[in-house]
């Protein structure tokens, strides 16, 4: 129960409600100025849109309602429930709609109390095609909040400063991700040498290198075809399932990511079902899981041999482990090269797909397998500075949602006077 100086409001009782409009696209003199022209494709998980693909002139401004900084933006059409604050004066497309806050109200307040009740305004536009909140609906939806600004204030405050924390996580996970490319790139130019070390400029050029179908590849590389490195290559069942509460792991595409697999994402099934449409892809170590429709070209090493299943959708890869390391294939698939390779081979216009035929004959660079060896050794530490900070964007993200939960309801206070 809400103490006396809490309030559950309509968003319209916020403040103006504002449904944006797009300047007609034929006269020139609307576009190309300063003022920045949000969509949803600018709602990018980023609290603040400070830039957009396009910008209006004062023209074409006027053709709509020029919105002021800090106004709460929210789509309300197609992808419905992207946020974001208005670092400076912009307007905004039809699919989107804000809210000019009132002087009683905190628009970083109301941000994150939009934040936490999305579900509810994704209920409100239901499952139909074009999932749609109209403006009076969505003047209707209903928030808490604490009744004087400074606690609203306050509020903020603190989930800003988690946000800052999780922000520098975000910067730390990107700088690992990019450093680990950087090593890909060198490695899979230059080679390396013996003492696991990434050959020198100098020594590069004193190799010359091994002309290949793949191009230039290191001294002692060669282009091989996926086929040829592997003992047996499959895809997922092509029977329907019956999912159910519990049981054995059934897999998708989205549960294929960063080279591992992803259980929290998968469905289950009955063992006696599993018995069925597994056999000749039961699950063992070192098995290469690899995505060929939809968002394809996604590897991941299969670690221990648990039971699971999976969607036909995903390749089932047996690397020879006398010529390929597992590994080593999976970190060369998920590379810029590799993901090359995965675009050559995908064919289809709606959904792309890689067929088991395209996917035998695709071409990888493969150096011999003591140097596929060291090049594992070598990413194994980034690896686990990635999985690390991974680990720690989870935990600091349900944090946020703790306190999102116990700030947001009132549930726990927070003195203004202790926090600004």
């Amino acid at each position: 129960m809400l103490s006396e100086d809490w309030g559950v409001l309509q968003l319209r009782e916020l403040g103006e409600i504002v449904t944006g409009t797009t300047p007609s696209t034929k006269d020139r003199s609307f576009w190309g100025g300063d003022i920045p022209f949000v969509t949803p494709s600018d709602l990018n998980g980023s609290r603040y849109v400070a830039g957009t693909e396009r910008y209006v002139t004062q023209n074409g401004a006027d053709r709509g309602r020029l919105l002021p900084k800090g106004a709460v933006l929210v789509t309300c059409i197609a992808s419905v429930g992207k946020m974001g604050l208005a670092a400076s004066p912009c307007i905004t497309n039809q699919q989107i709609n804000a809210i000019i806050c009132n002087k009683e109200h905190d628009s970083d307040y109301i941000f994150f109390a939009l934040s936490y009740a999305m579900e509810r305004l994704k209920l409100v536009a239901g499952v139909n095609v074009l999932p749609i909140i109209n403006k009076t609906a969505f003047g209707k939806l209903k928030i808490s909040l604490p009744l004087r600004k400074s606690e609203q204030i306050a509020i903020s405050s603190v989930l800003d400063g988690v946000d800052s924390v999780i922000n520098s996580s975000k910067d730390a996970l990107q700088l690992a991700l990019s450093l680990k490319t950087a090593l890909l790139q060198a490695i899979f130019k230059k080679g390396m040498n013996p003492d696991g070390r990434i050959r020198s400029d100098d020594e590069e050029n004193k190799e010359n290198g091994n002309f290949t179908k793949l191009g230039i590849l290191p001294n002692d590389w060669d282009a091989i075809r996926l086929g040829e490195l592997c003992t047996y290559i499959t895809d997922g069942t092509h029977q329907a399932t019956t999912k159910q509460s519990n049981g054995i792991p059934f897999l998708f595409v989205s549960c294929i990511k960063s080279g591992k697999v992803d259980f929290s994402k998968s469905s289950f099934i009955s063992d006696s079902e599993y018995k069925t449409i597994s056999i000749g892809k039961e699950p063992r170590a070192d098995a290469v899981l690899y995505t060929v429709v939809g968002s394809y070209g996604n590897a991941a090493i299969v670690e221990g041999d648990a039971p699971f299943a999976f969607e036909r959708n995903i390749a089932f890869l047996l690397p020879n482990n006398e010529g390929l390391n597992p590994k080593f294939l999976v970190h060369l698939l998920n590379s810029e090269g590799g993901r090359k390779q995965a675009e050559i081979a995908a064919t289809g216009n709606a959904q792309k797909l890689i067929s088991l035929t395209a996917l035998k004959k695709i071409r990888i660079a493969v150096p011999k397998l003591k140097e596929q060896h060291r090049i594992v050794e070598m990413l194994e530490p980034v690896d686990a500075l990635i999985d690390a900070i991974e680990v720690k964007l989870r935990n600091q993200d349900q944090l946020k949602k703790s306190l999102m939960h116990d700030l947001l309801t009132g549930t726990v206070r927070v003195d203004p006077k202790l926090v600004l």
